[in-house]
Parts: C-alpha cells; structure tokens; sequence
C-alpha cells in the first residue's frame, strides 16, 4: 500500500509539474508572437 500510494504521489506531481512547465512555456513564448512585427 505504501508504494503504490507512493508512486500514484509521484505521478500526479509530474504531471502537475509538467502541466506548470508547459503553462509557463506558453506564456513566455506565445507573447514573442505576438510582439514579433510583421
């Protein structure tokens, strides 16, 4: 019980953690875009 309660923790803190790199990827790289002239 204790490892699989451990492994479903580290599960949902990667993917939580790749959900927070993914957001923080966008929001740097989306207003480039936008800024860039044309």
């Amino acid at each position: 019980m204790i490892r699989s309660s451990t492994s479903s923790l580290i599960a949902a803190t990667s993917s939580t953690w790749i959900t927070l790199m993914l957001l923080a990827y966008l929001s740097c790289y989306l207003p480039c875009l936008s800024y860039q002239p044309d």
